[in-house]
């Protein structure tokens, strides 16, 4: 898959959650570019998904998504201090 160029305008806290059995878009290049190019955003990596995690893996994917949550919360409340 082709990099869009505006993923470089991505300013904003992000979470990348993908699949390792991703037979649509595989997460080899893919996934390290898309992290590469937000900057600090996180990469996870799900070692049993494929490209809807979020149906193959609701509860994993949620617990995922809410400690980083919860950690870009804490990060925002500690820089405002």
């Amino acid at each position: 898959m082709k990099t869009p160029s505006s993923i470089d305008q991505v300013k904003v806290p992000t979470l990348i959650l993908w699949g390792t059995k991703d037979k649509i878009i595989p997460a080899t290049p893919d996934a390290e570019q898309f992290h590469q190019r937000i900057a600090g955003s996180k990469l996870v990596m799900l070692p049993e998904d494929g490209h809807v995690a979020q149906e193959e893996d609701p509860n994993g994917t949620l617990a995922v998504f809410r400690q980083w949550l919860t950690s870009a919360e804490n990060q925002k409340v500690q820089s405002t201090k």
